[in-house]
């Protein structure tokens, strides 16, 4: 039994992964379906430009059409998501794998920012409720 425990625990240990997480931002345009302006993201040797686009708020989630551009001179392969300041964690709803080559871009439609202000309001400003639910971008490299 003590041999099986060792030996699970050194598996456990070589498997652990190490990650670089950062996170910037977002610049939220003024009106609903507009794109805000850039962000210049560096981080790690990378540079990111990112534009985000608020779609719509729903309940307590902010849907966003986010732009990817690889402006590094190497190839991008990493995570990146809508979260918190202080939170950097990776979820399915929030997140979206990136693949990209130096000058590539894409687009990726409605990422979630959830746990946001819960409006039952007619005439509520969707932007100022994305706003205030404080977004940043958060890059995860493996």
């Amino acid at each position: 039994m003590k041999t099986f425990i060792k030996i699970l625990f050194v598996l456990i240990l070589a498997n652990t992964q190490h990650s670089f997480s950062q996170s910037f931002p977002i610049n939220i345009a003024d009106n609903v379906a507009e794109w805000g302006a850039p962000i210049n993201c560096e981080f790690n040797g990378y540079k990111m430009t990112v534009r985000v686009k608020l779609n719509k708020h729903m309940g307590t989630t902010c849907f966003y059409d986010v732009e990817f551009t690889n402006n590094s001179t190497k190839n991008f392969n990493g995570f990146a998501g809508i979260n918190r300041p202080d939170d950097n964690t990776v979820y399915r709803h929030n997140a979206v794998q990136l693949k990209l080559k130096p000058g590539e871009s894409v687009t990726y439609l409605n990422v979630e920012k959830r746990e946001c202000k819960l409006s039952f309001s007619k005439k509520r400003d969707q932007v100022k409720l994305c706003r205030d639910c404080n977004p940043y971008i958060a890059f995860i490299l493996d």
